[in-house]
């Protein structure tokens, strides 16, 4: 049976971590993913570190977090960052922006 290694990320300081949960064998879903994935929620919203921090890995560079400033988006990773400055929003936004500064110029 094939499964899909999940990562989640956790914030701290130093940026983006991951913890690889292995769920490649769905008979034991519950302790190799459900079980340290809601160790890791309670411990975050109770605001201590993650569990077992050894196990975390760093973000991949690829995964760093782009912002684009006049559309307040957050962006993890140069893929999504892509994306988002060649969709209609983006462009509508800066249609938007410029259009607002040419009128603050001829005021």
């Amino acid at each position: 049976s094939s499964g899909i290694n999940a990562e989640y990320g956790h914030s701290e300081d130093s940026g983006y971590h991951f913890r690889k949960l292995d769920s490649s064998h769905p008979d034991h879903w519950s302790d190799h993913v459900s079980q340290p994935a809601l160790r890791d929620v309670r411990a975050f919203m109770r605001g201590d570190l993650v569990s077992d921090p050894q196990s975390m890995t760093k973000a991949p560079k690829s995964m760093a977090v782009k912002s684009c400033e006049p559309c307040g988006v957050m962006c993890e990773g140069e893929t999504q960052y892509n994306g988002h400055v060649t969709s209609r929003k983006h462009k509508k936004r800066l249609s938007s922006l410029r259009k607002q500064q040419a009128r603050l110029e001829t005021s």
